[in-house]
């Protein structure tokens, strides 16, 4: 499964949000069930390409709270498969 290859307007105050703060939340980008889809999927991915091997008392108080996997799109063809119609 792909999620549709539609085009999605971005207002400008969008683009200065995103180029300012590095994220925008884009509602209605995917259907209920793409994001039911994929979402196992991606979480899945996190857990196997997560690097981090401390124990959560060893961590300090950014990694207690976030995990993170840089250009996770770029390491697994499924995750790519749902950011690729977004990214072209």
């Amino acid at each position: 499964m792909t999620i549709a290859n539609t085009s999605y307007r971005l207002s400008i105050e969008q683009i200065s949000s995103f180029n300012k703060n590095g994220h925008i939340l884009l509602k209605g980008l995917a259907t209920q069930d793409e994001l039911d889809f994929f979402r196992p999927k991606i979480k899945n991915a996190c857990k196997q390409l997560n690097k981090e091997t401390r124990a959560l008392e060893d961590r300090d108080t950014y990694s207690k709270a976030f995990l993170q996997t840089m250009n996770l799109w770029t390491q697994d063809p499924v995750v790519k498969s749902f950011v690729n119609p977004i990214l072209n």
